[in-house]
């Protein structure tokens, strides 16, 4: 896989980011118990519920390969870092911030500021806020939230101040492709330029939509590159 990395970083045109990823620490452990994908994680949740001491032993080594496997990939050439935790959604928030929150957190701290970070779970409307405590740059949304209920989760003042220490930022979105047997996966790189928080220009703003903006965060975009990828299969 870390050959794979260099040579892609080597290989590819420098407007085109080279993503590394893995699967988060309780994702990765819902197969591990499971054997399989479950659409309920019942063999998971009992597991960690009745053997707490086993699931705990279990996730802690999960996330010490992870964090190896992730920095290997940085080192190996990738320049941005995307954690997947695809079954985030099936806990109560309560269950995530006790037994899966502190693991993805030790995930992006070992990280550091090496390169920038999204954070992505599936059906996490509900645990935005607290997924986004765990220090990715980045909190990514499925196509069922509502952009405005993600940002009111998430935080606005908490990506403001994440913005303003480092003002680079990668953006990430999924839309359609030509070929309908695939999607297009977007990425956007861009640099804070400028941040408004008050002054005529601002209050022009708040006119035009008719909402009291806080503030505006301008940016120039320097690469944004489109992969079409093939869509996953039905079950």
């Amino acid at each position: 896989i870390y050959e794979t990395v260099r040579i892609l970083a080597r290989e590819l045109p420098p407007e085109t980011t080279l993503i590394g990823f893995a699967g988060a620490p309780w994702t990765v452990a819902t197969y591990m118990i499971a054997g399989q994908g479950s659409k309920d994680q019942a063999a998971a949740h009992a597991f960690k519920d009745t053997d707490r001491a086993a699931f705990t032993a279990l996730i802690d080594k999960i996330t010490e390969a992870t964090i190896e496997y992730l920095s290997a990939q940085v080192q190996s050439g990738a320049e941005v870092i995307k954690l997947f935790d695809s079954w985030a959604g099936a806990l109560a928030e309560r269950d995530y911030r006790e037994r899966v929150l502190p693991h993805s957190t030790s995930v992006f701290e070992s990280l550091g500021a090496a390169v920038p970070t999204i954070h992505f779970g599936v059906g996490t409307a509900e645990l935005l806020g607290a997924m986004a405590e765990a220090g990715s740059d980045v909190v990514g949304v499925d196509w069922r939230t509502p952009l405005d209920l993600a940002s009111a989760r998430i935080g606005a003042d908490k990506a403001y101040n994440n913005l303003k220490a480092n003002p680079h930022a990668v953006f990430t979105a999924v839309g359609p492709s030509n070929d309908p047997t695939k999607y297009a996966f977007i990425t956007i790189d861009a640099h804070l330029d400028k941040d408004i928080t008050e002054g005529p220009e601002l209050e022009e703003l708040r006119k035009r939509l008719g909402s009291p903006v806080v503030n505006c965060m301008v940016f120039s975009v320097s690469k944004i590159n489109v992969v079409h990828l093939p869509k996953p299969k039905s079950a």
